[in-house]
């Protein structure tokens, strides 16, 4: 059976309702094959880079422009990534104060 459960009740439960039934010759179950279990494309995968932070995006996901360019205020703003994800956002997009920007580049910044 291609069934797969995050936990052993779940497992069990499946086993308990399903598969003993096939073994009285109860069947259940279409007699079509399991679908397989979907595999994220690399696509959608967090590219890392080799020191295993996520590669930053070089656009701003909230204006869509780049460090060149904020579309909101016209002007060149640096983008703050996000460590985990990759994201990227100007910080007056993201309405950073400036305390909050001198802190964000202390630390791998994460956002939610």
């Amino acid at each position: 059976c291609g069934k797969r459960y995050k936990n052993r009740p779940g497992l069990s439960y499946h086993y308990a309702h399903s598969h003993l039934a096939e073994e009285e010759g109860e069947d259940k179950e279409d007699s079509q094959p399991p679908t397989p279990v979907s595999q994220r494309s690399e696509e959608q995968k967090s590219k890392k880079g080799p020191d295993g932070l996520a590669l930053p995006n070089n656009y701003c996901d909230f204006c869509l422009g780049d460090s060149k360019i904020n579309k909101k205020t016209g002007q060149p703003e640096e983008l703050v990534s996000c460590s985990d994800c990759g994201r990227s956002g100007h910080p007056s997009c993201l309405q950073f104060t400036p305390v909050m920007m001198a802190a964000v580049k202390t630390y791998r910044w994460q956002c939610i």
